[in-house]
């Protein structure tokens, strides 16, 4: 007898990019994981590691000149592929990003009404009335007191923090399957990071909503994730549930993340992890992460661990 099946399924996705500069760019090498309805998935890496593109390339939201391999399924629906009327369906109703500057997503001579409610009117989906108590109630639900009377104020006069609680209403309001944060927290300070990621912990709760969260943050994705899918140089390199994952990391990679992670309670020098990271247009064959490795042999450089384990690095180092 067979589980409930995944509500997004990533299976092999490879990603290529032509440029002015350069023909036949490298960003997504054989990228595979899953998510269930309600699951919270954190995707973690370095900058370039190719966790945004991978989310890009979910929404259909490359730039010209992207050639897409594998799979992408949603609801156990082939996404790739699909016409642009069904994909423009699909973003409409179905799934929803917040991303990480709010205020360059947002007309700033619109009202924080207009621009919440305009879309889902526009869809047919509510009247303008259903829509107006919609938001008001739903900008209660994340924190926003007098919501009433936020409602007619512009982007110019609310702060970050209240910004990006917009943005997570905004893409709450046609009640999508699927919200896709993209780095949301990154430009909050660390007070207000805090209130939003508490508003991302109370999403699956009150809605059943399934969250892929992009951060480069360990220590972040551990807190609100179930499970964390780490990416370097366009491939996944290790996935598993959060709390193993980050207790007992299987891949050098994840461990030396964690490492390097400041301690409030320490005051021992941070690990930085040597050399640059590798890019995947710079990957070769083997574990893109050979060069900067203490445990790298020469298989590694021919030969990608299979799965997100890698056993010289189970067999050779204590998890942190």
């Amino acid at each position: 007898m067979t589980g409930p099946a995944p509500l997004i399924e990533i299976d092999k996705l490879g990603l290529v990019l032509t440029t002015k500069k350069r023909a036949d760019v490298t960003i997504l090498r054989d990228v595979t994981f899953a998510a269930m309805k309600g699951e919270v998935v954190a995707i973690v890496g370095e900058s370039g590691s190719g966790k945004s593109m991978t989310t890009r390339a979910i929404m259909d939201l490359l730039p010209a000149g992207a050639v897409v391999s594998g799979s992408v399924r949603f609801d156990g629906k082939q996404l790739l592929g699909q016409t642009k009327r069904e994909l423009t369906s699909f973003r409409a109703t179905r799934a929803a990003m917040i991303y990480q500057d709010p205020r360059a997503h947002i007309n700033p001579v619109w009202t924080v009404g207009d621009f919440l409610v305009e879309a889902v009117v526009s869809a047919g989906r509510l009247t303008r009335q259903q829509a107006w108590q919609k938001a008001v109630q739903l900008l209660g639900e994340v924190g926003i007191e007098d919501a009433e009377r936020r409602m007619a104020f512009y982007p110019h006069q609310l702060s970050g923090g209240l910004l990006q609680r917009m943005m997570i209403v905004a893409a709450l309001m046609p009640d999508p399957d699927l919200i896709i944060a993209d780095e949301a927290t990154t430009a909050l300070d660390v007070t207000v990071q805090a209130e939003v990621m508490k508003v991302f912990r109370s999403l699956r709760d009150r809605h059943d909503v399934t969250l892929l969260f992009i951060t480069h943050d360990l220590d972040l994705a551990a807190s609100v994730a179930d499970t964390i899918v780490v990416m370097y140089a366009g491939r996944v390199v290790e996935r598993g549930p959060a709390r193993a994952l980050y207790e007992t990391p299987s891949h050098p990679y994840t461990a030396a993340l964690l490492r390097a992670r400041p301690k409030a309670t320490s005051r021992e020098r941070l690990q930085s992890i040597p050399g640059k990271p590798t890019s995947a247009a710079e990957a070769g064959i083997g574990c893109a992460f050979a060069d900067r490795c203490r445990f790298a042999a020469d298989v590694c450089r021919v030969q990608v661990p299979e799965g997100s384990a890698c056993p010289r690095h189970r067999r050779g180092m204590p998890p942190r």
